[in-house]
């Protein structure tokens, strides 16, 4: 949402800022094409969490440390790429947490839309919030200053997201991991 703002504040030209976020939207159809194959091959919670984390680097590294045009690019197309990933795969998501029960699917999936609206709406306000803590742009600064509470905003909540996403799936390999060593402290008596 703030790239083009961003982009302005690395004193980069109008016409590269709309390429800038051209490369964003462009670049987040491939991903969400390319993650949506693999998510229809089952490799649901994985997948979202993994892209989650993916994002949540790009942010910290990428857009921290993007200074010139090219490095604006760069993480454009990079958290295009990751962000489409993880939508996509909400369905799937949805409809192996739900199994058969089709209220049950229609709950979650308006559950997780309810709080993705409200994520959507705050983004405003509180982006604007966390860019006045820092009015100054100071090129040589981590996020040029002026972006670091908004970096870490983005990339904490993309990696707790995916966090959240990969705690069932490291429960279960660990269960898995566990029977494999010790069969006999899983079966009944």
């Amino acid at each position: 949402m703030f790239i083009t703002k961003f982009s302005s504040d690395v004193n980069i030209d109008t016409s590269d800022q709309a390429l800038a976020l051209s490369l964003v939207f462009a670049s987040n159809l491939v991903g969400t094409s390319a993650i949506g194959q693999l998510s229809d091959r089952g490799f649901n919670e994985g997948l979202m969490g993994a892209s989650a984390l993916l994002a949540s680097l790009i942010h910290f590294l990428m857009w921290g440390l993007a200074k010139t045009k090219t490095g604006v690019f760069v993480y454009a197309v990079c958290i295009g790429l990751t962000n489409g990933g993880f939508h996509n795969c909400l369905f799937s998501f949805f409809s192996e947490v739900s199994g058969n029960n089709s209220e049950l699917f229609t709950t979650i999936h308006s559950l997780f839309s309810f709080f993705e609206g409200w994520a959507i709406l705050s983004v405003g306000p509180v982006g604007t919030a966390l860019l006045n803590r820092s009015p100054q742009v100071q090129i040589q600064d981590y996020a040029i200053g002026r972006y670091k509470y908004l970096v870490a905003y983005a990339g904490g909540m993309t990696m707790t997201s995916g966090l959240l996403v990969l705690i069932p799936v490291m429960r279960r390999s660990a269960n898995s991991l566990r029977e494999q060593v010790h069969p006999q402290a899983t079966a009944p008596p």
